[in-house]
């Protein structure tokens, strides 16, 4: 998906959790409405701290990335209001797109860690 905050730029489905949500939850309702599909949360993938900082070396924002494995289950794939387009692609065909670094970075730890195969569909 093209969407905020790597506007231009190719990533996975992503979001806030409100408080008192649980992370499957939360999970669950990015993936609705930034794709239109419903999903089943299958396990934890991993965690990614991004961190960023301002010119002086001082941290202004600091991002708890939570990455999940989950299947498409209902609904038809279609780009949200924020997002430019969705479609399916073929993981070995990522760097192909302009990506975020973390969706690369993802794709790459989880085809060594064997978590994907070698496709999407």
């Amino acid at each position: 998906m093209k969407n905020e905050p790597g506007q231009e730029l190719w990533s996975i489905p992503s979001g806030v959790a409100e408080l008192n949500e649980r992370v499957e939850g939360a999970v669950k309702k990015e993936a609705k409405e930034e794709t239109g599909m419903t999903i089943k949360v299958e396990r934890l993938l991993t965690t990614i701290d991004r961190i960023i900082k301002d010119g002086e070396g001082r941290v202004r924002f600091h991002y708890v990335i939570i990455d999940n494995l989950a299947r498409p289950f209902k609904g038809t794939l279609g780009a949200s209001t924020n997002a430019e387009e969705a479609k399916w692609i073929r993981l070995d065909d990522i760097r192909n797109l302009l990506a975020t670094t973390i969706l690369v970075s993802l794709i790459d730890e989880a085809k060594r860690r064997c978590w994907l195969g070698t496709t999407a569909s």
